[in-house]
């Protein structure tokens, strides 16, 4: 489940780097660091939270791994909007990594999976607010370029929440079965001390 949501977040930067770069100069300053600060505060919370879980007792260790992480995605993220672009992804990305680390450390590992099932959902929808504002901020006869890469953002959308779904559902057969594999061991250990 980690590795799947940390694919998933992978791919969607690349797809948000293609998509901005053609279209960078229609997009306002103002809208470009509100699209800046709340794409990487969303990759990063997430970067965070999949580091944390994966390094589960080592806050400091996961904290520092989010952050530097984060500031790469932040870079890729705000680079098309200039250096203020940049510094803007990567304060949001600072700030998303520790936030991300710190709920990874207090959730308890056996809601680990729901977590993170919600988590990706939020950055779906996240992702899906933020083309909307490009597409509103290029020119028509600009839209060419950008409504392009609107099959494959629904395709991708599409796929992911079916994988982080069944990998969800995985987690939770396993989960159960596990529980009442130990409830069937307690039961004949209990049945052997009374013989």
């Amino acid at each position: 489940m980690i590795l799947i949501s940390g694919f998933i977040v992978l791919m969607y930067t690349i797809f948000f780097a293609l998509s901005l770069y053609p279209v960078k100069q229609q997009v306002s300053a103002v809208s470009g660091k509100c699209i800046v600060m709340a794409f990487s505060m969303a990759t990063a919370t997430l970067i965070g939270l999949l580091l944390a879980f994966s390094m589960q007792g080592q806050l400091a260790v996961s904290t520092i791994l989010s952050i530097v992480i984060s500031g790469i995605f932040g870079h890729v993220i705000g680079r098309p909007f200039g250096l203020m672009g940049i510094v803007e992804a990567l304060m949001a990305g600072f700030m998303g990594g520790m936030m991300g680390a710190m709920l990874g450390e207090m959730i308890p590992i056996n809601q680990m999976t729901i977590m993170i099932a919600a988590m990706d959902l939020f950055y779906f929808f996240i992702a899906a607010v933020i083309i909307t504002m490009i597409r509103r901020e290029v020119p028509a006869q600009k839209e060419g370029l950008f409504s392009a890469r609107r099959l494959p953002f629904a395709l991708l959308t599409t796929l992911s929440i079916c994988i982080i779904g069944g990998a969800a559902l995985f987690d939770n057969v396993k989960a159960a079965s596990n529980k009442a594999e130990k409830t069937v061991q307690i039961h004949n250990h209990d049945n052997h001390s009374m013989d």
